[in-house]
């Protein structure tokens, strides 16, 4: 709404200067102002010098002024469509922003929804009066003014909704697997899944003498248990076994 009035009040100084700096303009300004803007009661050499200030207008540096409004009034809303959900997604995790988005969903579906019917409230009150012949009177004066109001709000600000209310859910969804898990969880989350095998030398009591044993420890981790498998060579198992068994598989 913001941007809508700072493209609206350029506009108007463009036009009040256009026609204090051109004469045909003011000229003809002057002879609307005569008759009351009902030029059927203007004179032919009034009617003359309404005619000559057709096409005189410099209308390219109105047309200048809407382009490059419409541009640069929308970066600031498009970098914090942008930059938010991305700040709020890595500073505050999945949670916060999933409650942004629903907030944002929330608020800003009821907001497009009461600026589009209130903003055609206005126009249509405006229209209805002047369909009535009531143009001039101190109604139709109250409904230009809604009008006024109206206009950005059912054409510009609350269709623009629509499109913030989807650029950051798009945005959200982009950055969504980055945010679910750090480098750290998903390590562990692979690891806690993979099967693991590495070779350790073990000490296994003998009857007179200890004996050093390679063996190959395999660990499997499943989602709701862990097995841990221990193997040697043919002369070893047995003993291996029988160690473990007594020893536990702790140790």
């Amino acid at each position: 709404m913001n941007a809508v009035g700072r493209a609206a009040m350029a506009m108007i100084e463009e036009v009040r200067r256009q026609f204090r700096d051109i004469p045909a303009l003011r000229a003809a300004l002057d002879v609307m102002i005569k008759y009351d803007s009902d030029m059927s009661k203007a004179t032919a050499a009034d009617r003359k010098i309404f005619d000559a200030a057709d096409g005189v207008a410099e209308y390219d540096k109105c047309v200048a002024i809407s382009t490059t409004a419409s541009i640069k009034e929308m970066v600031l809303p498009g970098v914090l469509a942008i930059v938010v959900p991305v700040a709020v997604g890595f500073i505050g995790g999945a949670e916060m922003l999933g409650g942004l988005l629903a907030g944002v969903t929330t608020c800003g579906v009821l907001m497009a929804i009461f600026q589009s019917n209130a903003g055609g409230a206005w126009d249509n009150a405006k229209k209805m009066i002047e369909e009535q012949g009531r143009k001039g009177t101190e109604a139709h004066k109250a409904a230009v003014v809604g009008d006024t109001v109206g206009d950005p709000f059912k054409d510009t600000s609350g269709p623009s909704l629509n499109i913030l209310l989807k650029l950051m859910s798009v945005v959200a969804l982009v950055i969504a697997p980055s945010i679910a898990m750090d480098s750290s969880e998903m390590t562990a989350y692979n690891l806690s899944h993979s099967a693991q095998e590495q070779t350790a030398e073990l000490v296994v009591p003998g009857e007179k003498t200890d004996k050093k044993v390679e063996v190959t420890i395999t660990t499997e981790k499943g989602e709701d248990e862990m097995s841990v498998q221990v193997t040697g060579d043919s002369k070893t198992q047995p003993e291996l076994h029988k160690h473990i068994e007594e020893e536990g598989t702790q140790k």
